[in-house]
């Protein structure tokens, strides 16, 4: 009997171990989303875009470069779009903000910031009143009149 009871036990204990790990394993799914959405956005920031003379009407795919420079034209166009539908031109599943800078001053090209309007504070990014699990930022160089500046994105 004591047998029995002891390999009980122990049956017991591993499942609920095993149960652990798998749902440790699952829930930490949500980092990879967030990470995986920053890069595709900013990836998808820095290209053409499709049609590659995109307007606001034609937009397929959001770019922001032209000869792999960042064109104010293509900035001026995003920044009309409604937030909502370039998170479906983006494929993304988390919010997002993003900013170029140089030397670590924000550049106000158009706008100083781009995205989800509820953090951006004229200059500044506000995450405070935001709810997130994850925030994520991917940085990437780009060029803009001829000088090389910093491009991040935000998602959460």
């Amino acid at each position: 009997m004591t047998d029995f009871v002891v390999s009980f036990i122990l049956f017991i204990l591993i499942v609920v171990i095993v149960s652990k790990v798998m749902l440790d394993y699952f829930q930490d799914d949500h980092f990879e989303v967030v990470r995986t959405d920053a890069d595709l956005i900013s990836e998808s920031l820095l290209g053409l875009g499709n049609p590659v003379d995109w307007d606001n009407q034609t937009v397929v795919r959001i770019g922001l470069t032209t000869d792999n420079r960042v064109d104010k034209t293509k900035l001026e166009q995003f920044s009309v779009l409604n937030y909502s539908t370039t998170l479906s031109l983006f494929g993304s599943r988390s919010n997002y903000v993003f900013q170029f800078s140089d030397a670590g001053v924000p550049l106000n090209i158009s706008l100083c910031a781009y995205g989800k309007a509820s953090v951006i504070d004229g200059c500044d990014l506000d995450f405070t009143d935001e709810n997130y699990e994850d925030l994520v930022k991917v940085e990437r160089l780009t060029i803009y009149n001829s000088t090389i500046i910093r491009m991040a994105v935000y998602t959460w």
